[in-house]
């Protein structure tokens, strides 16, 4: 495994020493809401991942992928998980389980590595500790609310409405400072990023 799959499972591990126990629904919310604020302020995403727009919100599409494949507990051994020792997601069951409470799925801590750690920067570290403390008591329709007012899922608003798909959008598009964010991206470093990500996007 490299850097960039150890980034993702580094960043979902991050958020659950911080809150224990979160939705997957949650947990996804909270790991793209990470990712826009971080490239609002430095420039790049925390996971470098691709991202997509779906009818609960954007996420990161590796990131979705690899959370969909935790299984709860019981059924970790049975044919249908189909987890293989090579995959992200077995990985990742090292140190997370799925629990189902109330009819949600719901993500818990099962161990902590600092090590893990390693694959995040400062600024990494930063932004996801901010928003998990930021919307921790925040609930999962709220969440999904708030990244429904993002510019970059709101222009496939009416495709999403009428079927239930996905649509890939170019992380350029995350370039933008919604109210609900304006605390966490620092307007300074907004300007300079939206014009230097503008300016690569035109040399491309």
């Amino acid at each position: 495994m490299n850097n960039y799959y150890e980034k993702k499972l580094a960043a979902v591990i991050r958020i659950l020493g911080k809150l224990k126990k979160v939705s997957s629904v949650k947990l996804m919310k909270l790991l793209y809401i990470a990712d826009k604020v971080h490239l609002n302020n430095y420039g790049r995403t925390i996971s470098m991942d691709s991202f997509c727009a779906m009818q609960k919100g954007p996420v990161p599409s590796l990131s979705y992928d690899m959370i969909k494949k935790l299984y709860p507990v019981e059924l970790q051994h049975s044919p249908e998980c189909n987890l293989t020792p090579e995959s992200i997601a077995s990985l990742l069951n090292k140190y997370a389980e799925v629990k189902v409470e109330d009819d949600k799925k719901v993500v818990c801590l099962k161990k902590e590595e600092a090590s893990l750690y390693s694959f995040l920067s400062e600024s990494d570290i930063k932004t996801l500790d901010k928003v998990s403390t930021l919307f921790e008591t925040t609930s999962d329709d709220s969440l999904v609310d708030l990244t429904h007012h993002f510019e970059e899922w709101k222009k496939f608003k009416e495709d999403l409405s009428n079927k239930k798909t996905s649509f890939r959008f170019p992380v350029q598009d995350m370039v933008n400072r919604p109210e609900s964010l304006a605390g966490l991206i620092d307007l300074d470093n907004f300007e300079f990023i939206k014009e230097s990500l503008a300016d690569a996007s035109c040399s491309l």
